[in-house]
């Protein structure tokens, strides 16, 4: 079987360095801060262009936080993306505040400026803005319109290129590692990054309480640090990020060579190309098929090939996001659910393995070559 990911390929490439990462966590005292988290998070700000790095558990965590560590109430409205993961809006929602829902591109699956304005209320405090299956969106666009308006701009970039595209654009980037990311850990973790020292101070503080027997402080806190082995695992992987990254491009560039002849408006349609290709990441490749998604997907997986669809619903019809605000439509939303079928690209694909995928695509395509 193809996987759509295999963190166990990636991590068999790596096993004598990763044994010996953990095997020097754990030779640290655990009751001081490993400098494997510290060592971390210089590497992280040093390859994000951000002055400060902030090591989390998890992506929840890095988002919750961070709108808290922003100075967020209750009450106020956080604008998110109609199409994607569900962590931005489940991040709003804990922290007592209200998701604000804004349409994708048709042609990206990406919020764009356009879209932002129209969510946009007079409550309206914060945006977060989603990396999708590793398509940035205009960042520096969307920064403008948020500057405009005195909002905060969050990157939440887990399919971004693994990390935040260097140079900052967000007042918080946020991004999550766990087994169906660029990079994958053991479990999960997060990183947050700003070149707000006084927020990364705050971040600090609210993610890393003291022991109760040192409890000195009238803060609130929780123990929210990313965990000292998910980062030696990081530190390990990164030292390859930038040859998975050009590996996946490459994957990514022979599909759409291979099936840019077979594209037609009713049966099979490339995503809009990036307006900066060495933003984009590759994380899957997403296929546009109108209609008939499903024979597709099944054809697939009789070669053995996993295909997957993410979103099935756009996420201002699923619980318990639904009830928040009177029903409205979300067009390119509901395009992206109902078309969108995603081909694997993870950088240990083999040649064959390529060919295979794209011989299954063709195949169905043009069924008058078989």
């Amino acid at each position: 079987m193809i996987p759509l990911l295999s963190p166990e390929r990636q991590n068999e490439k790596l096993a004598s360095q990763l044994e010996r990462a953990l095997t020097r966590t754990l030779a640290h005292p655990p009751h001081e801060i490993s400098p494997e988290i510290t060592a971390l998070e210089g590497d992280i700000a040093g390859r994000t262009g951000y002055p400060f790095a902030v090591g989390l558990a998890s992506l929840p965590d890095s988002l919750l936080l961070g709108l808290r560590a922003l100075g967020l109430e209750p009450g106020d409205e956080v604008v998110v993306p109609a199409y994607g993961y569900a962590a931005p809006a489940q991040a709003v929602l804990w922290a007592g505040m209200k998701p604000i829902f804004a349409d994708i591109c048709p042609h990206t699956g990406v919020m764009t400026p356009e879209t932002l304005r129209s969510a946009i209320t007079k409550k309206t405090r914060a945006v977060i803005a989603l990396d999708l299956y590793g398509r940035r969106p205009l960042l520096t666009k969307l920064r403008e319109v948020c500057d405009y308006f005195g909002l905060f701009l969050v990157e939440e970039c887990s399919h971004a290129p693994g990390l935040p595209y260097k140079g900052i654009k967000a007042h918080l980037a946020v991004t999550g590692f766990g087994p169906d990311t660029p990079i994958s850990v053991a479990g999960f973790a997060a990183v947050a990054c700003t070149a707000d020292q006084v927020l990364a101070q705050r971040l600090r503080e609210l993610s890393r309480a003291a022991h109760v027997g040192k409890f000195s402080e009238s803060r609130v806190s929780t123990r929210s640090q990313v965990d000292p082995f998910q980062a030696a695992i990081l530190r390990t992987k990164l030292t390859q990020w930038n040859i998975w990254l050009a590996m996946r491009r490459s994957i990514a560039g022979w599909y759409q060579k291979a099936f840019y002849p077979y594209t037609h408006p009713e049966r099979l349609r490339l995503t809009a190309p990036a307006d900066a290709p060495e933003s984009h990441a590759w994380t899957y490749f997403p296929i546009r098929i109108p209609g008939q998604r499903e024979a597709l997907r099944r054809q697939l997986l009789s070669h053995r090939i996993a295909a997957d669809v993410l979103f099935v619903r756009p996420l201002p019809t699923v619980p318990p996001f639904d009830t928040l605000s009177p029903p409205r439509r979300f067009p390119g939303a509901e395009m992206w659910c109902q078309e969108i079928l995603l081909l694997p690209t993870f950088a240990e694909l083999t040649a064959q393995e390529v060919e295979t995928v794209i011989g299954s695509v063709t195949q169905w395509c043009n069924p008058s070559s078989i």
